[in-house]
């Protein structure tokens, strides 16, 4: 099918509108004064500066509390498992001749970490009910309220549909122009095009009850 579609065009446009609110955003940043009060426009425009966000990623506070500490060597070393384990299973996509090789490997008691790295999605589904219902109780704790659960999932949603979405178009339209060779072809072909005809799917966060086998980040 033809890559250069209306879809690829729309989402090109908006990854450029993207960056360049992030670069006057990180302007108006530069030129601001933080002591000065700011309008709805400049504080919402403030959200997509690309120089606080880094900054405030990579930021070690000292007031971190001491007891969730343990924390960030468990995201460590999860993302290192999701991106071992995504390493061979996608080398096994079926371009590989040495393929029998693996049952050897699999009674290696070493390569145990690897094959069982499909565990690692259940540490970050532990991470994230335990840090939420942990805010929860802290934010509940200080302002003596309680908080509506509706609120916590419209925050929920709005915190990561963004950046789900603009992935869902990577995988849809541009996936395929980012590098080359028979893997690229032979698995993210059927990836982008599953994407492109099941997108609504995944944006309602219904893969698991797609009527059909359906490879769009699954």
């Amino acid at each position: 099918y033809d890559y250069y579609t209306l879809g690829f065009y729309i989402t090109m446009v908006f990854f450029i509108v993207v960056i360049l609110v992030s670069a006057n955003a990180a302007i108006m940043g530069c030129l601001s004064n933080e002591k000065q009060s700011q309008d709805i426009f400049t504080r919402v425009l403030s959200c997509f500066d690309y120089r606080a966000n880094i900054k405030a990623v990579f930021q070690i506070s000292g007031k971190e509390d001491k007891d969730l500490k343990i924390f960030n060597g468990l995201r460590v070393i999860s993302m290192v498992w999701v991106i071992l384990g995504h390493t061979f299973y996608v080398s096994r996509g079926g371009y590989l001749r040495n393929l029998l090789e693996v049952l050897d490997l699999m009674k290696i008691f070493w390569y145990s970490y690897i094959y069982s790295a499909t565990f690692s999605v259940d540490v970050f589904f532990f991470l994230a009910g335990f840090l939420a219902v942990y805010i929860l109780v802290k934010q509940c704790h200080e302002t003596k309220k309680s908080i509506p659960f509706a609120y916590l999932y419209i925050h929920r949603v709005i915190r990561i549909f963004p950046l789900y979405i603009a992935v869902l178009l990577i995988f849809c339209y541009v996936v395929l122009f980012l590098g080359s060779g028979p893997g690229l072809y032979k698995y993210y072909n059927k990836v982008s095009y599953d994407c492109r005809k099941h997108w609504y799917y995944n944006l309602l966060i219904l893969n698991n009850f797609s009527p059909v086998e359906n490879d769009c980040l699954c």
